[in-house]
């Protein structure tokens, strides 16, 4: 009897440990059965997909699989198992279920070549850092390396089937892992800032704007803490960090100059009076770039954030200086000699720019009246004030930059990128649909110039629904136009052009 007493305890201990077995991300996601495997469960190896684990709290002991009152513990453990006193104090970790250091240190190269260059913050050697300090449980290195992990498989061009439930699983890990800052803490660390940076890239990415901005202003409300606006503070720091410290601010003001604009938000940080200086430790090109891209979103004043927002009516001249400053063609030849990546960004940034000014002038009726398609700035002779037909010339400019780079140097930059292709996109579409009378040449051009814009933000995997069916019902619209001349005939070669659309 005592045997089988024995036996049947056993029994119900292990049946009890099965079920305890945690599933992995994608078998809850899928709603099958998992076997908790490592590195690997059973369902991920056969579907050849990430096995990830996220780490859940205590779950409630059901009393049908407790052990009879008086007996062992010992008796019901798993013999591979040896309880420690420190062990219920220890957060659970991906290293414990299959994410080993490994996994952070293949994605290294993934990130200096499409992380680094637009976020020069956090140096190879510190991620290095990061990864050799997780098995210490500190929760902010945790939080910040599974946001660099997703981050890196947001912005990667590697092609992975499932990176989407990648990144996911990651920002969940990282939600987990981030703590809130306290009085009883020091001063923020760029760690810390940089972590809800990377979050707030991949919450749009993931299309939860919402969530994004909120990380991003965590952000911004921890950069204010640090004070980098006070001369004094920063001069007390060594030039690296202090150089470091003024790059994360501008990367704040730039990510929330954007949001101000694509979102119709406020904005709290006003510009640096100077630019960072070089740290040694980047490479000059992504420094110059840098710079270049801090000078772009710093036309975005709190005056462009104000008429953008319809606060206020814009000034003539205010417009003129505007549209003269983003017309100058100086800045061409010098973001010509940065990385194709870089110029990308830059050329795209300053179009998107130069057709909200046309949004915000053409709300305001402070439109020129002349300016064609075949005009060579958009604007009408002697006057600097934008033109009706300026996103016509915006699609010319932007052909002709975008020929020039791969379809992995523009998506490097993300969900960012390609919101301002389709707010240009859109601007060009809605001119042509109002203005559809031109001459048979300018006709072609228009068509020729849509169709390489609509190959290009269509391919992008990361436009959203609703911006991709606006796209595709305005085209349809214009394959609905009379193109035909004063003749009633079709310019040789426009039919087939419009066909392409």
């Amino acid at each position: 009897m005592a045997a089988a007493a024995s036996n049947t305890a056993s029994s119900n201990g292990n049946s009890a440990a099965r079920r305890s077995t945690r599933a992995c991300d994608a078998c809850r996601r899928r709603k099958v059965r998992c076997n908790g495997g490592a590195p690997r469960c059973q369902q991920c190896s056969h579907l050849d997909i990430t096995c990830l684990y996220s780490s859940a709290g205590p779950s409630k002991r059901s009393r049908k699989t407790a052990a009879p009152r008086g007996t062992h513990m010992s008796d019901h453990s798993s013999p591979s198992t040896v309880w420690s006193p420190d062990m219920a104090m220890r957060t659970p970790t991906f290293v414990s279920h299959g994410l080993s250091p490994g996994f952070f240190l293949d994605l290294l190269p993934e990130y200096l070549s499409a992380v680094f260059p637009v976020n020069p913050i956090i140096y190879e050697w510190e991620v290095r850092d990061c990864i050799a300090r997780m098995h210490t449980g500190d929760q902010e290195v945790l939080a910040f390396l599974y946001s660099y992990a997703a981050v890196t498989i947001n912005l990667s061009a590697v092609e992975r089937p499932d990176a989407r439930d990648q990144v996911s699983s990651l920002l969940a890990a990282a939600f987990e892992h981030k703590r809130p800052l306290t009085h009883l803490e020091p001063l923020p660390s760029a760690i810390r800032i940089v972590t809800c940076i990377f979050m707030e890239i991949c919450l749009m990415g993931v299309r939860r704007t919402d969530l994004g901005i909120l990380y991003l202003r965590d952000a911004v409300g921890m950069i204010v803490l640090r004070k980098v606006h006070v001369p004094e503070i920063m001069a007390a720091l060594p030039p690296t960090e202090r150089s470091r410290m003024e790059r994360l601010y501008w990367e704040c003001f730039i990510h929330e100059r954007f949001d101000a604009v694509a979102y119709d938000k406020e904005v709290v940080l006003d510009p640096l009076p100077h630019l960072p200086e070089w740290d040694p430790a980047i490479p000059f090109p992504i420094h110059q770039g840098w710079l270049y891209t801090i000078q772009t979103f710093s036309l975005i004043d709190k005056d462009w954030i104000m008429y953008w927002l319809r606060r206020h009516v814009p000034p003539h001249e205010w417009v003129r200086k505007r549209h003269r400053e983003l017309e100058d063609s100086q800045w061409k030849i010098e973001v010509s000699m940065l990385p194709a990546m870089q110029q990308a960004d830059i050329i795209v940034t300053r179009q998107w720019l130069r057709t909200t000014l046309w949004q915000i002038a053409i709300r305001n009726m402070i439109l020129s009246s002349g300016g064609g398609a075949d005009s060579n700035d958009g604007q009408q002779d002697g006057d600097e004030t934008p033109s009706l037909t300026l996103p016509l010339q915006l699609s010319k400019e932007l052909k002709t930059f975008l020929e020039e780079f791969s379809h992995e140097e523009v998506s490097v930059h993300g969900t960012g990128i390609v919101f301002k292709l389709f707010e240009i996109t859109n601007a060009i579409v809605d001119v042509i649909l109002q203005l559809p009378d031109a001459p048979g040449q300018d006709t072609r051009e228009r068509l020729e110039d849509l169709i390489v814009l609509k190959k290009l933000i269509l391919g992008f995997p990361k436009i959203e629904k609703m911006h991709r069916r606006i796209l595709e019902l305005k085209f349809d619209k214009i394959r609905g136009l009379d193109m035909r001349d004063g003749d009633g005939e079709m310019e040789m070669g426009v039919e087939e052009l419009v066909n392409l659309l």
